[in-house]
């Protein structure tokens, strides 16, 4: 009822204004800019806003629940420059999955949908941080005593044979950091391959500082989380100058940071690299298809 409503108005809107061309929006991203247990904060920029009269921000419980309004945007944008945009839901609840979707209104007060719904975890304020429980080894306890040979006995049934030792397998190690599970999203982006994520605490706040290493076919890059004015705990790797080639297998993880200042755009193959020994577990992916990969968030223990 409530979006009803609220497209109803946007309806009546649009017929104010001029133009009989559907909108033409570029749209450059749509994603989460932070996460916590009491607010989910969203982002999106435009580079061009042709016949544009506003956007739409709804909310649903599943991908194809029943999405209610939340807010809606005037356009700031136009054919030839676009905007930033960014809303704060406070209305969400700790241990949920909630699904956004964005939404353009063009001058008919036709609705199109802008960009793939996002889905965002809701972490609840006491969950625990997982950490790897080893193997537990049995210990021999060396007898100091000397024990006296016994009698032996003679038996009538075959004697058991020996146990053969189970060997252990060795602990997974315990990193300072973690990967996040469910945190990303991968799209379909056939121009441009690319990944982006963020470096948080325990409480969600993000992390400035840290550094973060991909590699594809050997080392590649490191940058620093908020370096190079990327934003609060952000990082982002375009190291294919376009589409990845069909088949290549990606590792992204966090790596000790170099003594020196870190150069803009990171450490790469020309400047050298430091100290690569993994600080988390590794995200992984095989590339089939060209994709925009965001969200990928490593937490500190």
């Amino acid at each position: 009822m409530q979006r009803t409503a609220r497209i109803l108005t946007l309806l009546m809107l649009a017929l104010l204004l001029p133009g009989s061309v559907r909108a033409a929006v570029t749209l450059k991203y749509f994603r989460v800019a932070q996460v916590s247990a009491t607010a989910v904060k969203l982002e999106w920029e435009t580079a061009t806003e042709l016949d544009h009269a506003m956007f739409a921000l709804s909310r649903a419980d599943a991908e194809d629940g029943d999405y209610q309004t939340l807010e809606t945007f005037p356009a700031e944008g136009d054919a030839v420059s676009g905007a930033y945009y960014s809303f704060t839901d406070t209305s969400v609840a700790p241990g949920r999955t909630y699904w956004y979707k964005l939404e353009d209104l063009d001058a008919n007060g036709v609705l199109n949908e802008s960009a793939a719904p996002i889905a965002v975890y809701v972490p609840a304020e006491d969950e625990p941080t997982p950490t790897a429980t080893p193997t537990p080894t049995a210990t021999v306890t060396p007898t100091l005593t000397p024990t006296p040979t016994p009698t032996p006995t003679p038996s009538t049934t075959s004697p058991l044979p020996t146990p053969t030792p189970i060997p252990t397998q060795p602990p997974k190690p315990q990193y300072p950091y973690f990967l996040g599970e469910g945190t990303w999203r991968c799209d379909p982006n056939p121009g441009q391959t690319y990944f982006e994520g963020f470096v948080r605490d325990r409480n969600n706040n993000p992390i400035n500082g840290v550094c973060v290493h991909i590699a594809f076919y050997g080392p590649r890059n490191t940058k620093c989380s908020g370096c190079d004015g990327v934003g609060a705990g952000k990082w982002g790797f375009s190291p294919f100058g376009g589409p990845a080639p069909k088949g290549t297998p990606v590792e992204i993880f966090v790596v000790p940071c170099p003594n020196e200042p870190m150069p803009p755009g990171g450490q790469t193959l020309q400047t050298g690299f430091g100290d690569l020994t993994p600080l988390s577990d590794k995200w992984t992916m095989t590339i089939n298809d060209s994709v925009q990969c965001t969200g990928i968030t490593f937490y500190k223990r």
